[in-house]
């Protein structure tokens, strides 16, 4: 916990630090102008390795979306059920059937 509030406290104090005007510019702009050498090259290679990402993310998740859809049912109709037979039983043989299996 004291490191977090430390950490908190510092920030505000180097964002204000920076935030002072010198020449009616930030300090922040200042620094800024020299360290643009480092940070262009840094920022740039790292936005095009987020949009690499990005779009490599949409080119698989298209493609695994578009390889689970069903290209066609090929349920077969003779094998999805056999054809049921005629029984020769009586209503009253029937009744008893029904009757042994309730009990």
């Amino acid at each position: 916990m004291l490191r977090i509030l430390r950490f908190f406290i510092t920030t505000c104090l180097l964002i204000g630090v920076l935030s002072l005007t010198i020449d009616n510019r930030p300090i922040f702009l200042y620094v800024y102008k020299y360290s643009k050498k480092v940070v262009d090259p840094f920022q740039e290679s790292t936005h095009q390795l987020i949009r690499k990402g990005y779009y490599r993310t949409v080119h698989f998740s298209r493609q695994f979306f578009n390889n689970n859809l069903p290209t066609s049912d090929s349920l077969e109709y003779q094998l999805s059920a056999p054809e049921r037979e005629e029984d020769d039983y009586s209503i009253s043989d029937r009744r008893k059937l029904d009757h042994l299996l309730e009990n």
